[in-house]
């Protein structure tokens, strides 16, 4: 089980939105419940902990867009990739600062 949930996590459909249905069906996971899967995650649903974890990638993902979209003075930009972000992971502290910080650079209140 632990690498059936490793090969998910790692392939090109876990970065599509529709891409874990996808995965748990060619695995033969059902995508709301698979105790084979539970038990290597050890919480939740399958699928619901899976998609926790790619929002999580994803976030990183679109933070680190925001930080080089700042880094290029498109803060306007930034923002956009920082709330995307925080959409996916609202505990990103990081992405957090980052978006107050593009915020101050455009003159808005952080």
């Amino acid at each position: 089980a632990a690498r059936a949930v490793e090969a998910i996590c790692r392939s090109e459909a876990f970065s599509r939105p529709s891409g874990l249905e996808e995965v748990c069906e060619r695995c033969g996971l059902e995508p709301l419940r698979s105790h084979v899967v539970e038990v290597r995650l050890e919480r939740g649903d399958c699928y619901l902990a899976l998609r926790q974890r790619q929002n999580v990638v994803w976030a990183g993902e679109r933070e680190r867009r925001g930080a080089a979209n700042e880094s290029e003075g498109r803060h306007g930009d930034a923002i956009r990739c920082y709330d995307d972000a925080l959409a996916l992971d609202p505990d990103r502290g990081t992405a957090l600062v980052g978006r107050s910080r593009a915020r101050l650079a455009t003159g808005a209140r952080a």
